[in-house]
């Protein structure tokens, strides 16, 4: 089984779903409205860096399912290709999970009625003494709302390195999930070029 074999069976379905799957940070920049939001998380001042770093990652992962698993048993035996999907199955659940859980702790929609469209931004967990000050008793929604959701003004209300923190926690909880479907799918590919060589 060679590489080109390997990379043309992309064209399939599965393939091609995965393909998808590995360009869908960079297409959240185009996608309209909240798919462009779920498509790739919000993470301030860097997010071109963040977007280009996870298509880098889920193109070694494509490479390095076909050079590590090419020869493996998991690949040739059918019972123990069942089992690595769903090993890979229950972390992409739990990858899920994960990504879920840190999107509802750092992320936060304001309405924007003049423009009539959402933004999503993601803030820290701690409050500076500015906003502690300024917002208590407050939400996180309500403070957006008073300065706005400009980085300049996520950083006087949350700490920089509770702002460092959350979106580190969000990126890694988004690319755990992104690089566990792109597994599943590149390990799934690479289980049919086994199959009809």
């Amino acid at each position: 089984m060679d590489l080109k074999k390997y990379l043309e069976r992309f064209k399939s379905v599965i393939g091609a779903l995965t393909g998808a799957l590995a360009v869908l940070p960079l297409l959240s920049e185009v996608l309209p409205g909240k798919a462009g939001d779920y498509a790739f998380p919000p993470l301030g001042t860097y997010q071109l860096f963040w977007i280009v770093l996870s298509v880098a990652v889920a193109a070694a992962i494509i490479l390095l399912i076909y050079y590590f698993a090419r020869g493996s048993s998991y690949v040739a035996q059918h019972d123990r290709r069942v089992k690595a999907f769903i090993l890979v199955g229950a972390f992409a659940g739990l990858g899920i999970l994960a990504y879920f859980i840190a999107v509802q702790l750092a992320v936060r929609e304001l309405w924007i009625p003049t423009e009539n469209k959402g933004v999503a931004v993601s803030v820290g967990f701690h409050r500076t003494e500015f906003a502690e000050k300024e917002f208590s008793g407050k939400s996180d929604w309500e403070m957006l709302e008073t300065m706005g959701f400009e980085e300049e003004q996520i950083r006087k209300l949350w700490t920089l390195s509770s702002i460092l923190v959350a979106r580190t926690s969000l990126f890694a909880a988004y690319l755990w999930m992104l690089s566990i479907f792109i597994a599943l799918g590149s390990f799934a590919v690479l289980c049919d070029v086994y199959d009809k060589p």
